[in-house]
């Protein structure tokens, strides 16, 4: 999985944006990830570096018993 938020702006990186992976039932179990937004200008706002990029194993740790997964976002 990966996301992004891109910016149609040169000054993208004073905003960002969060992802939350959390399960309801065990408040203990949450990844939240924080990252800069990118412009859509930047040669390079599709590498994995740039982004949140969740490995396969990450994400299945954080499926429910239905194996789904609870996630919120947010830009800022």
């Amino acid at each position: 999985m990966m996301w992004t938020v891109l910016v149609n702006d040169d000054h993208a990186e004073q905003f960002y944006f969060e992802i939350d992976l959390f399960l309801p039932n065990i408040p203990s179990k949450r990844i939240v990830y924080r990252r800069p937004c990118k412009c859509e200008k930047d040669a390079d706002f599709l590498e994995h570096t740039q982004n949140v990029y969740i490995p396969v194993e990450n994400v299945f740790s954080m499926l429910d018993d239905s194996e789904s997964m609870n996630f919120t976002s947010c830009g800022i």
